[in-house]
């Protein structure tokens, strides 16, 4: 946020609509690589599935734990393990339990 208000010289609406430029689509990029957890300590079948995708992008240079703290942008490793987090997203989906609110009988 600082570097955003420097570069726009101080002109502050501008430069969080910059900052919201660049850290938004970061923090979709985070939130989509948390559910990584939901096959790789999920089920068999998760795990048959996720271990493949983690080996092929080892097999790259390019190992998930190394890459996040490489100075690479969590955009950018999730478009390296894009197709893993459509199979964790999947197991997070069928084995999440949705929250349902007891007074408005809401899920």
């Amino acid at each position: 946020l600082a570097k955003s208000i420097q570069k726009a010289g101080g002109d502050i609406p501008t430069a969080l609509e910059n900052y919201s430029a660049v850290a938004v689509p970061e923090g979709h990029a985070i939130a989509d690589l948390n559910l990584l957890p939901h096959a790789i300590f999920g089920s068999l079948v998760a795990k048959l599935l996720s271990v493949p995708l983690l080996l092929m992008n080892a097999l790259r240079g390019k190992l998930l734990l190394k890459r996040v703290n490489d100075d690479v942008t969590y955009q950018q490793i999730y478009r390296e393990n894009s197709l893993l987090v459509m199979v964790c997203r999947y197991f997070w989906k069928k084995d999440r339990v949705p929250f349902f609110d007891t007074k408005t009988k809401l899920a």
